[in-house]
């Protein structure tokens, strides 16, 4: 499962200026992953207090390969539309001069362990 981390300045930023974005953000990775948005998950949560070099909103997407590989072939043009769309998006909001960086990672070996404890 795909999963986005968006990670905001909360000097700068609200919560609210990134939620309200959420859903196209999952629906991006969704188009270019050839995923359903709803098996992509999404973190919005401020920089930790002792961060450097930084910029105001970091996008950090990971995801395991698919058996195709379109995920990997899809990696540069996805992290320049979530770029492009946050940064336009907090445009409208008021917002200039502000910094975003997306990153998009495919990794080659992963694993995933869930376990239910209790009754």
């Amino acid at each position: 499962m795909p999963h986005l981390d968006i990670k905001y300045k909360s000097d700068v930023l609200q919560e609210s200026d990134l939620e309200t974005i959420a859903d196209t953000l999952l629906g991006i990775v969704g188009k270019h992953f050839q995923e359903n948005p709803d098996f992509v998950s999404l973190e919005i949560a401020p920089q930790h207090a002792v961060v450097r070099n930084r910029k105001h909103v970091d996008l950090e997407l990971n995801s395991s390969p698919d058996p195709d590989g379109l995920r990997a072939e899809a990696a540069k043009a996805l992290s320049d539309e979530l770029a492009e769309t946050v940064a336009a998006h907090l445009t409208d909001r008021g917002y200039n001069n502000l910094e975003v960086s997306a990153w998009v990672r495919i990794f080659d070996a992963g694993v995933y362990r869930y376990h239910r404890m209790g009754s």
